[in-house]
């Protein structure tokens, strides 16, 4: 299970099936979406960090 090859589709998916007791697949594309402008705004800064 390589993480760095995973597609946007297979990625919603598995969190999908790890969380719809507590969130819908328009909650976790609303998060990739944020999670993705926040990384645009901050695309200088490489370092990435993930806060669980």
């Amino acid at each position: 299970f390589d993480m760095q090859r995973i597609t946007l589709e297979e990625l919603k998916h598995i969190l999908y099936h790890a969380f719809r007791d507590h969130l819908t697949m328009k909650d976790i594309e609303n998060i990739i979406i944020n999670e993705e402008e926040s990384l645009n705004e901050n695309s200088g800064n490489c370092q990435t960090e993930f806060e669980g």
